[in-house]
């Protein structure tokens, strides 16, 4: 068994000046903001905090040891009965583009569920319309599977989300900018 790799330091938990709601959640966001590239070195509960979700990226490529570095830590995510049945397609150049115009047109396929679930805030119709015609610009895409044992595999479910949520984590650690989309999933 080897260690995972990474970048990751556990530190005290950051305290909030602000005050609680109601359900005891933190409200007001006092808690350092620094970059990862600034110290070189994340704290879990920072990225924990702190990562967002990002839906207008900058053209420069990924470097391919960026993307293994960041697999070989995402894929140490627990799973049910340790299946590890999680399968990634990284999509750059022509195969991105392909799906880019797949995502596009999808989205008329979504308009309609998306026009009800958000008829108070046509801005989120609207922003998710520009995000789907081209995914943002991002330079790499992620497509994240699973095979299910059976039609009820709930678990499959949970291993690859453990997966992706650890994908996300490292790649803010690393200083990427990402998005979990779930959209063209309802097509």
């Amino acid at each position: 068994h080897r260690e995972p790799a990474g970048r990751w330091s556990r530190g005290p938990l950051n305290e909030y000046a602000a005050g609680s709601d109601a359900r005891g959640r933190p409200q007001g966001r006092s808690y350092p903001r620094s970059r990862p590239e600034e110290d070189g070195e994340v704290d879990l509960y920072q990225a924990i905090k702190e990562r967002r979700s990002v839906r207008n990226f900058k053209k420069t490529p990924v470097p391919k040891d960026l993307l293994e570095k960041i697999f070989d830590v995402a894929l140490w995510a627990p799973s049910g009965m340790n299946r590890q049945n999680w399968k990634f397609f990284v999509l750059a150049g022509e195969r991105k583009e392909e799906l880019v115009s797949i995502a596009a047109v999808s989205f008329e396929y979504l308009e309609s569920e998306l026009q009800v679930r958000f008829a108070d805030k046509p801005k989120i119709v609207e922003a998710t319309r520009r995000f789907f015609k081209r995914l943002g610009g991002a330079p790499v895409v992620v497509c994240a599977y699973f095979e299910p044992a059976n039609m009820e595999d709930v678990t499959s479910f949970q291993n690859v989300a453990a997966a992706i949520q650890n994908l996300l984590l490292v790649a803010y650690a690393e200083g990427l900018g990402s998005c979990w989309m779930t959209g063209p999933v309802t097509v």
